[in-house]
């Protein structure tokens, strides 16, 4: 990795593992990417925590995503940069 991760992504879990890696020891010996992390960490956190239905108010119902239940489950997640998806 030539450049320095981006907090956010670190935080979302959207590196991969070297990335992740890096970023972490950056969180640690490095004051001011620490100070990014810890300064974004609660507002990361409560955005995870928001469930589908504030998503679909704060965006006026334009990029809400639609679950079907219904659909059979493959037992694998993928990450993104606004969360995860169960399949």
């Amino acid at each position: 990795m030539s450049e320095r991760p981006d907090p956010t992504d670190y935080l979302l879990g959207e590196l991969g593992p070297p990335d992740r890696a890096r970023a972490a020891e950056l969180e640690r010996d490095d004051p001011v990417f620490g100070a990014d992390v810890a300064r974004l960490k609660p507002l990361v956190t409560r955005l995870q925590g928001l469930s589908p239905d504030a998503w679909e108010s704060a965006l006026g119902g334009v990029a809400a995503p639609i679950v079907d239940r219904s659909l059979p489950r493959f037992g694998c997640e993928v990450r993104g940069r606004y969360g995860n998806l169960q399949l």
